[in-house]
Order: C-alpha cells, then sequence, then structure tokens
C-alpha cells in the first residue's frame, strides 16, 4: 500500500500491519507486496474530490498507520512535512473545511529534519510505544 512513497519497511510488526491493513481496508485479504493501489474505503472520497492531492494523503495515511523506518539508521519516526500541509492548503482548497482534524495534525506534528521524503523526528510518539517493532 506504501511502497511507492519511498519505503518498504515500518516500524510495525508483521501481525500489526496485517491487523491494521485488514481493520482500514474493511477486508480479510491482505494484497501481494508492492501493490498499490488500494486505499481505505472512507479515503477513496476524498481522493476523488481532491485528485491532485492524492499522493500526499497517501502519504499521511501511510506514515500515519504504517510508519516507515531505514534499516540502518539511527531509530526515529517520520511523518510528512510542513511542506506537504502547504501543498494541500495551495492544490486542494476546501480540503481542511471538510478535514479539520487534518489541520490540526499538520500544525502541531509536521516539523522535523527533512530525510527520504518524510520529517524525521528523534522523540517517538507515546501511542507507538505500545506497538511492537521488528
Amino acid at each position: 500500500m506504501c511502497d511507492n512513497l519511498g519505503y518498504n519497511h515500518t516500524v510495525l510488526s508483521s501481525s500489526t500491519q496485517i491487523r491494521l491493513f485488514k481493520e482500514h481496508m474493511n477486508t480479510s485479504v491482505v494484497p501481494p507486496q508492492g501493490n498499490t493501489s488500494f486505499l481505505p474505503p472512507y479515503m477513496r472520497w476524498t481522493v476523488r474530490r481532491f485528485p491532485k492531492c492524492a499522493v500526499i494523503m497517501q502519504k499521511r495515511f501511510c506514515t500515519r498507520f504504517f510508519p516507515p523506518c531505514f534499516p540502518g539508521e539511527k531509530k526515529q519516526y517520520f511523518i510528512t512535512c510542513l511542506s506537504d500541509c502547504l501543498q494541500i492548503y495551495k492544490l486542494c482548497p476546501g480540503f481542511f473545511k471538510i478535514h479539520p482534524n487534518e489541520y490540526e495534525f499538520c500544525t502541531r506534528a509536521s516539523k522535523g529534519k527533512f530525510m527520504h521524503g518524510f520529517c524525521a523526528h528523534d522523540k517517538w510518539p507515546k501511542h507507538w510505544l505500545l506497538w511492537p517493532s521488528k
């Protein structure tokens, strides 16, 4: 689901990835690795309404639910950058009116060191401490 964004490793265990995928996709089927044509049902409407922001929206979904990691590097967490939020604002007027929670997420969590096309942070969010990583 997120392979086309420049990463194929995540901090989540395989079992957690499969569970989250099934929950978000509302399915019991897991796509073959490398299949990037899947979006959660609740995102499809938004992407159809704001097609210019489809990749940024996929990036935000993936970093939030399947956070990337890069083997051989120190442990960090990666999210979308402020520049991605500004692109949404510029390219997709009205998106933040429909999704005010996304605006809040952008303003509080989008600053960090730019790496691999994402913003890297050294401090892990508290809610991630419960998720197993491999």
